[in-house]
């Protein structure tokens, strides 16, 4: 659980990180409880091919998601109006605004 209360910010970050994070269900509603209402999620990754091990073999633990998977764990945290933004099909962002 996050140390801060309930709506405190109007957004929240993630750069290069959710490959690392345990539980990404967990994690997305927790960023909905301290974000604001419509408050934005913004999520950006330079890998995002799971099936690409480029990464994933040389840094233990790293797990890469799919945009669409990101887009539809926020979905299931309650985030809408999704967007997913490729560049050069090697990165992707991922942004989202809580109801």
């Amino acid at each position: 659980m996050l140390p801060f209360d309930n709506g405190t910010f109007d957004l929240v970050t993630a750069f290069e990180t959710v490959y690392f994070w345990e539980d990404l269900p967990r994690a997305f509603a927790e960023a909905a409880r301290v974000l604001k209402s419509g408050g934005r999620i913004l999520i950006c990754n330079e890998a995002c091919d799971p099936d690409d091990t480029t990464w994933t073999d040389r840094i233990e633990g790293m797990r890469i998601y799919p945009a669409e998977t990101i887009a539809r764990l926020l979905a299931e945290a309650g985030f809408r109006d999704t967007a997913i933004f490729r560049h050069k099909g090697q990165s992707v962002c991922v942004t989202a605004r809580k109801e």
